[in-house]
């Protein structure tokens, strides 16, 4: 065992453009003796934990419309969580591996009268006449009922058998365009919408749900030096391809799911080319051995990772081989010369800043959904794949000193345009940290760019947690202090403090934590209003 800056490996990513990223491992060997490393690059698709297990004919001649694409969906009675739905989902969104694409309009959809669900469909050409095709999941011995207004109208009866179900309504109309489908609840019951079908009465008869095997495993073709690989994934479109400039190297297969705890206790097999576990997972593995270093040396590999069409990935890893300088050439020098602001006596904690860095930047998870789409996101940690609001907030103000543009694009991901179904998105504590990082980030730039942006989306998530949102519950009657119950648990961080589970339902109780951190935020927005010259924002803050 050596201490963490004798004997370490360097990794930085080199993004050339949107189809090629340069890997630049440096391995280092301070101590007096000889080191050997071992670098393992591994390759893999990544999806989020439940997916569909069904699917449509590709050549079906029909038009699919998913529950949860709705232009409007509003309940008759309105939630304390009617604008701020939990992770940023839209309202009544569930996931669901029995659905089509992944999720359904469930939760309690359809249970009051007068609940009421928007559609925009368009239809096509010859297809003026047909059938509306719904599927849908009611509990069995259960009726649940709408009436559909827009491009029919007519009573939609959902008769429950306990599994995923069609019930069709004809529609006519006069020539093809736009038109609007309205489903209004009767009240009956409950139910999981998963979507619906437009076809003709034949089309929709003939419906075929298949089963959706999850494809993990890539077709993989190796180059001749055995220096490369060629990956293509059965649900992609693009090829993938790594190369490295290392000849000592085997490629080999990793086959299990828990790739932190698997390949741990696989270590010591340098031998087999496949590492066999639950293979519920796969992992295409370029193993580079051994690195040898002398003492007080350092050697950089670089490895190439691309995508494209099959002859593109091959050109790319061709060049890579023959003339790598063109690439290494390509290379820009940080311009983040965060070194040159560390003062003297701060130059031994310099190789520990690096590390935390390079912790800072490589806590990114994918894929995480909110707001009907999947983004990137930055964590405290890769074993924690969803999201954080007042977490993400302090990790925003750590990346105003790394990287500017992730620190802005931190701050972006958990607010919302003005007028969304959330007026922000909101996973566990909400206290506003997302304040503090953008008045960092406006004393660290001066961008009247990003001021701008962020204000009205900050604003919005302001009132709603102040209470001035019409459906928020934030603002206790009398007092005006705030109380945030209502959506978390947590008010301040304390997961397990006592108080806060044994005092939360007196109406008279409230944490202090929630009101002081929202005065502060109320006087960066005022300090931002008076910057952009919105004088009655400044007042009314």
């Amino acid at each position: 065992m050596e201490w963490k800056d004798r004997v370490f490996t360097d990794v930085t990513y080199y993004i050339l453009d949107e189809q090629r990223i340069l890997v630049g491992m440096n391995c280092v060997n301070n101590t007096a003796v000889n080191q050997n490393l071992v670098l393992n690059l591994m390759a893999y698709i990544d999806y989020e934990g439940e997916q569909p297990q069904f699917k449509i004919p590709e050549d079906a001649n029909i038009q699919w419309h998913n529950a949860t694409d709705y232009i409007s969906n509003e309940p008759i009675y309105k939630s304390p969580q009617y604008n701020l739905v939990y992770d940023g989902w839209k309202r009544n969104e569930m996931r669901t591996s029995q659905s089509l694409s992944g999720f359904v309009l469930g939760k309690g959809f359809g249970k009051n009268k007068g609940d009421k669900v928007s559609y925009e469909i368009n239809i096509l050409p010859e297809k003026e006449k047909g059938m509306i095709g719904f599927r849908y999941n009611t509990p069995k011995g259960k009726t649940s009922t709408f009436q559909v207004k827009g491009i029919t109208e007519s009573r939609l009866e959902l008769q429950g058998t306990g599994e995923y179900s069609i019930a069709s309504i004809p529609y006519t109309c006069k020539e093809p365009g736009k038109y609007t489908l309205e489903l209004i609840s009767e009240g009956t019951y409950s139910t999981n919408l998963d979507g619906f079908f437009i076809g003709s009465e034949e089309d929709i008869k003939q419906i075929k749900i298949l089963p959706r095997k999850l494809s993990f495993i890539p077709e993989i073709k190796s180059g001749k030096t055995k220096q490369d690989f060629i990956l293509k994934y059965p649900e992609c479109d693009n090829y993938y391809g790594i190369a490295w400039n290392y000849q000592e190297s085997q490629i080999r297969e990793v086959l299990d799911d828990n790739l932190e705890s698997f390949f741990r206790k696989k270590t010591h097999d340098h031998v087999s080319s496949r590492l066999i576990g639950n293979r519920e997972w796969h992992y295409s593995n370029a193993f580079l051995r051994p690195i040898v270093l002398t003492p007080h040396s350092e050697q950089t590999i670089y490895a190439l990772v691309c995508t494209g069409t099959p002859q593109q990935v091959n050109e790319q890893i061709q060049k890579f081989h023959s003339t790598p300088e063109t690439l290494t050439s390509l290379i820009q020098k940080d311009s983040n010369n965060s070194e040159d602001r560390i003062l003297a006596n701060g130059k031994k904690y310099e190789f520990g800043h690096r590390l935390l860095q390079s912790a800072l930047l490589s806590n990114i998870v994918y894929p995480v959904h909110t707001q009907g789409q999947y983004i990137r996101h930055f964590t405290p940690g890769k074993n924690w794949n969803s999201l954080y609001t007042w977490d993400s907030g302090f990790i925003a103000l750590g990346l105003i000193d790394v990287d500017i543009t992730k620190a802005f694009e931190c701050i972006r991901a958990y607010t919302t345009p003005v007028g969304s179904e959330s007026a922000f998105i909101h996973h566990g504590t909400p206290l506003p940290i997302q304040m503090y990082a953008y008045y960092d980030l406006w004393n660290n730039t001066q961008s009247k760019e990003a001021l701008q942006f962020l204000y009205p989306r900050l604003k919005q998530f302001f009132d709603f947690m102040t209470g001035k949102n019409p459906y928020s519950t934030t603002r206790m009657k009398g007092s005006g202090l705030l109380r945030t119950w209502d959506y978390f648990y947590n008010s301040g961080g304390w997961d397990d403090y006592p108080p806060q589970h044994a005092l939360r339902d007196k109406a008279s109780v409230t944490p202090v934590v929630s009101s002081a951190y929202y005065i502060r935020a109320a006087k960066i927005l005022r300090l931002a209003a008076k910057e952009l010259g919105l004088k009655k924002r400044c007042k009314r803050v």
